[in-house]
């Protein structure tokens, strides 16, 4: 149930891209793969691909029966408060030997899922493309 939160269970989910996608819109599109790893191994480069205001939702709980969120807190962090939640996702990253990671790429959206098998616990970090370079945009938690 994990992975369907995160990706959906689909096959080769981590590199998926929508057919809605045209040839011309794909020009100069900075690649996904080049961004991530800069992203996640410079705090400089990633500072400065933060939206200004990041959406956010707390999900902390599921009706089981339906997998429907039963609990969600909508938030708005700014790119100062960004600081201290992407130092606290790198420390993730860093420490915890059981983390994983599986990305989702749809059109103009890419997903990064964040999670620890079995915990319970993962976080999405949503990038969407602006002006043909990724932008963090939102982050979603979700506790079960």
């Amino acid at each position: 149930m994990l992975l369907t939160a995160c990706i959906g269970n689909k096959p080769g989910a981590e590199s998926i891209m929508n057919d809605s996608i045209t040839a011309d819109s794909l020009i100069d599109v900075e690649p996904f793969s080049t961004f991530i790893t800069k992203f996640n191994k410079d705090s400089l480069f990633a500072m400065t691909r933060i939206a200004d205001e990041v959406s956010s939702t707390d999900y902390n709980g599921w009706d089981m029966d339906t997998l429907r969120n039963v609990e969600g807190v909508n938030m708005k962090y700014s790119k100062r408060e960004m600081r201290d939640i992407w130092h606290n996702i790198n420390h993730t990253r860093d420490y915890n030997e059981e983390y994983e990671v599986k990305y989702e790429i749809r059109n103009d959206t890419a997903t990064e899922c964040l999670y620890v098998p079995n915990s319970g616990l993962w976080t999405d970090i949503i990038f969407t493309l602006r002006n043909k370079k990724w932008y963090l945009t939102n982050l979603n938690d979700y506790t079960f």
